[in-house]
């Protein structure tokens, strides 16, 4: 994989997202790519070759009216994805790569409401991926820390949150340092409304580290949309750069 994108794209079938997406399969060589909110229960193949061209292959969970909706679309000839699991909060499957180990890769979009994300966080109870180099990311509904947001009313530690951090512990996940925006989402509110939040985020887990050391994230920039685009680049192998990664750890 040269490159892996995650995007709150909030309709996949909008001109505007299709012309994005585009550009920055060009610009960042991408083969893996992870769409949320796509807003509809039916993509087809046309529709797949106007949003990012005809070499791309596809797996889409239907959205429920013009809600949700997740979409992976993957570089034919490059990449060979085989989902193993799907709902309306995640796509769960396996990045083939000829002559490397497969990666598990989850694309979540976690639920707003507390009782239907709880199964997600219980993935922890099925021992996650552990030996297997794992990619999660990337919409998690959750701010973890005060930096987290920027306006509006002040953060509480939600409960949503002491659950998430625990299925990060459990899955022995690693949160990605990034560049770009602090926020991955703005409300383009005029200004004494706007409030900025960082509600997505990627991890590898220790077994995907140990391959790829030098992996980072990059937040891009919004154009308009509400979202940005989170890019992961797995970069070159390296013998140790391990210290660049954060843990939560328990207290």
């Amino acid at each position: 994989m040269s490159g892996l994108l995650m995007w709150n794209c909030r309709g996949a079938k909008k001109k505007a997202a299709g012309t994005y997406l585009r550009e920055l399969v060009m610009k960042h060589n991408l083969s893996l790519i992870g769409l949320f909110e796509t807003k509809t229960d039916n993509l087809t193949r046309r529709d797949v070759d106007r949003l990012v061209g005809r070499n791309w292959d596809f797996f889409h969970h239907p959205a429920v009216g013009t809600a949700g909706g997740i979409t992976v679309l993957w570089w034919t000839g490059v990449v060979d994805f085989v989902v193993h699991e799907d709902n309306s909060q995640w796509i769960v499957g396996s990045a083939r790569i000829s002559g490397l180990p497969d990666w598990m890769v989850a694309f979540v979009y976690v639920d707003t409401d507390p009782h239907v994300r709880r199964r997600i966080w219980e993935m922890r109870a099925r021992g996650f991926a552990l030996k297997s180099p794992t990619i999660v990311g990337s919409k998690f509904n959750c701010m973890l820390r005060p930096e987290d947001k920027k306006g509006g009313l002040p953060l509480s530690y939600s409960l949503g949150a002491r659950e998430m951090e625990d299925a990060v512990l459990a899955n022995d996940l690693k949160e990605l340092p990034f560049v770009g925006a602090n926020h991955t989402w703005c409300n383009n509110q005029p200004r004494a409304a706007r409030v900025f939040v960082r509600l997505d985020r990627m991890f590898l887990n220790s077994v995907g580290l140990a391959l790829v050391p030098l992996a980072s994230i990059r937040h891009l920039i919004q154009l308009g949309l509400d979202h940005c685009p989170i890019l992961l680049q797995l970069g070159s192998l390296n013998s140790d750069r391990r210290s660049r990664w954060f843990r939560f750890e328990d207290v």
